[in-house]
Parts: C-alpha cells; sequence; structure tokens
C-alpha cells in the first residue's frame, strides 16, 4: 500500500470516528503531511559542462601572482568550446567524462542548500589532478582548469541548475 493511499485511508477512519478528539486529527494530517513529503522526488540537478581549450600563454610580466596570470591568459587568449556536455543527477550522482588530454572528471552535486546554492565536488584526475568541493547560486556558471594540452591549456565550464 503506498505511503498516500495510507494517509487517505487514516484521514477516512479519523472521520468516521466521531469519538477521536481534535488533537487526534491534526495528528493525523500532520504524520499524512510529513508521508507526502518523504514521497515527494528528490530534486535533481541539470549540469551543463562546456570544455574550453584556451590557446595561448600569458606575456611574462615580472613575478606576476597566479590569480592575475590567470586573468591575463583568459583576457589574451583564443577560446575553442570542444565538446558540451549535459546531465541530470540526483544529489550524490556522478557525472564522468574523459578530458582530451588524457585526464578524467568527475562532477558530483553534494547537496541543495537551502539558499538555493549547489554544492559540488569536482574532481580531475591526470597530470595535475585535484579534488576541490564548493557552494555556487544555481544558475550561475564558472570554470576550473582541467589540465593542460598540446595546444594549450584546458577549462571546465560548468552550470548547475536546480529542478
Amino acid at each position: 500500500m503506498s505511503i498516500i493511499r495510507l494517509f487517505l485511508s487514516a484521514v477516512d477512519v479519523t472521520y468516521s470516528a466521531r469519538s477521536m478528539s481534535r488533537p487526534a486529527l491534526h495528528l493525523v494530517y500532520a504524520l499524512g503531511a510529513v508521508a507526502l513529503a518523504a514521497a515527494a522526488p528528490p530534486r535533481r540537478v541539470a549540469l551543463r559542462v562546456d570544455v574550453v581549450q584556451v590557446s595561448g600563454e600569458p606575456r611574462q610580466s615580472g613575478q606576476a601572482a597566479p590569480v592575475a596570470a590567470l586573468r591575463e591568459l583568459l583576457r589574451r587568449s583564443q577560446k575553442t568550446t570542444l565538446s558540451t556536455r549535459g546531465y541530470d543527477l540526483a544529489v550524490g550522482e556522478t557525472a564522468r567524462f574523459d578530458l582530451p588530454n588524457g585526464a578524467k572528471a568527475a562532477i558530483t552535486p553534494m547537496a541543495l542548500e537551502p539558499d538555493g546554492d549547489v554544492r559540488l565536488r569536482i574532481e580531475v584526475v591526470g597530470e595535475g589532478a585535484y579534488q576541490v568541493e564548493l557552494s555556487v547560486p544555481s544558475g550561475t556558471s564558472f570554470q576550473v582548469a582541467a589540465g593542460r594540452c598540446p595546444a594549450g591549456h584546458l577549462l571546465l565550464t560548468i552550470r548547475p541548475m536546480t529542478s
């Protein structure tokens, strides 16, 4: 018997049993609401992942900080989208894919935060391997490095959307 049918039969029993007190009726409704919430499908995360090749090297300007060097690289380089992937994932489910440089990437939605942020774990295994966990607002695109390739560097442009 499904949770919804069980709830509806409990309501029918409550109405037919006139001897039940008003607080008991409220308890039945509260338990039914909890059962319906538990039966609701889990929210999912739609991910759009672009694999982008960035060609060129930044000009050396003394002792540039890594962030400044990355900004310089992105500003002065040619960007080519090599592939676009779409995933529809439940929390805890992992999207795995190979990158053109031989590395492997995995993206896992870890949680849907109450403020609308999506907590993601991103792993790149290969040259320059790393794992990072971060929270980003749903619908916001961001980029992470995915290693070097013969023509330059690879970036992952990731956009999570909750449904």
